[in-house]
């Protein structure tokens, strides 16, 4: 992975109209591929209004420059099945548990306080990206609190009910974190020391059976079956132990 000190100077140079016009709260996200080599970034903008502007770039061999926009995955062969590699994938290979969110601020954060976790970018992206390294793990999901979070929860859900070996997956019931709409785990945990954040994320509530039917309603019927693959009938998901829930040692 790159410097971060090497990228802003790139970010400055290829997005200097958006920066100049205000959008100067700036966060990169570098996607890797298995070894953690940098094969795209994203440049996260936000102005002081709270709007945001996200644009992807990559280093171009044969040219020898930066450029807006992704890679062709296709170029990479077999090694993304010609999709989007998951977001801090060097990481996932040796966990047995890995977190998903909707977006790279959200698993950085968790992955911060020593967590295991990825995420599939926006709410509507997950198709675009190669989830075939979750194949056996357990997945904990964390969606956004909005109807989008609630597609998403669908897509991810459905995506990972594909694979093989079987995931087992459950969900956090963020309807239980009294977060106003759009909040998520920067809401959830802000202010918090990091001795607290610990605890709270030991202590979420998942999601039961009825709450994966009654989403399930919309047409993906499959959802409650995939999310309690391994989940023994008529018993909720089990609640996650401080020693099984991907922090490291």
């Amino acid at each position: 992975m790159y410097n971060v000190d090497e990228i802003y100077p790139v970010i400055q140079r290829l997005f200097a109209k958006s920066i100049n016009n205000g959008y100067n709260q700036i966060s990169l996200h570098q996607y890797t591929d298995h070894a953690g080599k940098t094969l795209f970034c994203k440049a996260r903008l936000k102005n002081a209004q709270g709007k945001k502007q996200i644009f992807p770039f990559h280093w171009q061999d044969n040219t020898g420059q930066w450029v807006i926009g992704e890679p062709n995955f296709t170029a990479f062969g077999n090694q993304f099945n010609g999709k989007k590699p998951l977001y801090l994938l060097h990481l996932l290979q040796n966990a047995s548990v890995v977190w998903i969110f909707e977006g790279e601020q959200k698993a950085e954060l968790m992955a911060n306080l020593g967590y295991v976790a990825t995420t599939t970018g926006g709410s509507t992206s997950v198709s675009g990206f190669d989830v075939s390294p979750l194949a056996g793990k357990k997945c904990i999901l964390w969606r956004d609190f909005d109807k989008a979070g609630i597609n998403w929860l669908k897509d991810i859900t459905s995506q990972l009910g594909q694979l093989s070996p079987k995931c087992e997956v459950i969900a956090v019931d963020v309807d239980k974190l009294g977060l106003a709409e759009k909040g998520d785990i920067v809401d959830y945990l802000a202010g918090c020391d990091t001795p607290t954040m610990h605890t709270k994320i030991n202590a979420l509530p998942m999601m039961s059976r009825e709450q994966f039917s009654a989403l399930s309603a919309g047409g993906q019927t499959s959802l409650a079956t995939a999310l309690h693959a391994q989940t023994p009938a008529n018993q909720p998901p089990p609640k996650i132990k401080a020693s099984d829930n991907g922090a490291s040692p």
